[in-house]
């Protein structure tokens, strides 16, 4: 019974933690060009301030930005791939069926999170996208390699 409970539990948590994850993102593309422009901004000038402290030269802001918007993107869905990766593990049998699942969730995603944007007036980048995907496909790549080799090893052990 505790087992069956753990299990349970760890489904609803993972569960959650996705579903969050997902609003959180389409959170961030409801939101407007200039207060997006700001949170981004705001990031890029406390990375600015570290690396002045460091006496490390950094490109001009309009560059910063781009990437630093560019690797949120990515960061993002790879937290959602890590997310999925691990609801599965912990609940189902790691099945290729269960790994399709995952990237199917995190390209729809990717797609309504790039369509949201297109009614808040910031656009739509297909670039996005793809580094959305890639940041969901690097992500459950690196959770499911890691969880086949170490489950191997446990089981030699």
């Amino acid at each position: 019974m505790k087992h069956s409970k753990k299990a349970f539990i760890k489904k609803v948590v993972f569960f959650a933690l996705s579903g969050a994850m997902i609003l959180f993102i389409w959170y961030n593309s409801l939101q407007p060009p200039d207060a997006s422009a700001q949170a981004s901004g705001a990031v890029s000038d406390a990375i600015r301030s570290v690396f002045d402290a460091l006496h490390i030269p950094l490109s001009p802001d309009a560059f910063i930005l781009v990437y630093l918007r560019k690797i949120a993107h990515f960061l993002e869905y790879a937290v959602l791939g890590t997310l999925l990766s691990f609801l599965v593990i912990c609940n189902y049998r790691v099945r290729l069926q269960n790994i399709i699942n995952i990237l199917f969730v995190g390209v729809l995603t990717a797609v309504c999170d790039e369509t949201i944007q297109i009614y808040t007036g910031r656009g739509s980048v297909l670039t996005d996208v793809w580094i959305d995907i890639s940041g969901v496909f690097a992500a459950v790549f690196l959770i499911f390699l890691f969880h086949r080799l170490f489950a191997t090893r446990r089981r030699r052990a």
